[in-house]
């Protein structure tokens, strides 16, 4: 049985959850309060006033602040973070502002990990795949992805804290996706071959 087009072109789509980003929003702001009455405390050491005063309110403000307009876009624009296809992953760069594509065909499975806290999906790549992957990237990124895949063994991953999902339930469906794609590209050789 041959796919149609339409078929592909239904993605099931992933939003970030506004409730979790507005929960870090209220907890950078808080650090950033604290940072202020660090900064405005007269018998505060002067050192104590630039690393804990306005680097605070810097790093938890401006973060806070940026993660608030990066949720409240993507709420408007109704833009997914995920979009999953039948034989494709697409995951949306915020600072890009585009799409990266992710082809079944490249890589081998799917694993919910926890790193440090952070509940991740470890994306597991076919050998030359990611060797492609790693020879076509930066410096700076091959070094990631090398700490990585020593960390986990896998080079890439998508963060769970912030979607309107469970990871679990994320990892399952995308096992599931590449498991009904290898099945379905082994049926189109078979019709091919007969």
């Amino acid at each position: 049985m041959k796919r149609s087009e339409n078929e592909y072109a239904v993605p099931i789509n992933i939003y970030p959850s506004l409730w979790k980003s507005l929960l870090f929003v209220i907890g950078c702001m808080a650090f950033a309060v604290i940072g202020y009455w660090i900064q405005d405390n007269p018998s505060a050491d002067p050192v104590k006033k630039v690393l804990f005063g306005w680097l605070a309110i810097l790093f938890f403000g401006g973060g806070g602040l940026f993660l608030f307009l990066v949720t409240l876009y993507s709420k408007i624009f109704r833009i997914p973070l995920l979009r999953i296809y039948d034989d494709r992953l697409e995951h949306y760069l915020l600072l890009k502002g585009v799409y990266h594509t992710l082809h079944f065909a490249d890589l081998r499975r799917f694993r919910m990990i926890k790193s440090r806290g952070v509940k991740m999906v470890a994306i597991y790549y076919k050998t030359a795949p990611m060797i492609d992957k790693m020879e076509h990237s930066s410096r700076w990124m091959q070094a990631l992805m090398i700490f990585s895949f020593h960390q986990n063994g896998a080079i890439a991953f998508i963060t769970v804290q912030n979607l309107d999902t469970n990871g679990k339930e994320l990892c399952e469906l995308l096992n599931a996706r590449l498991k009904q794609f290898r099945k379905a590209s082994t049926n189109e050789k078979e019709d091919v071959g007969s």
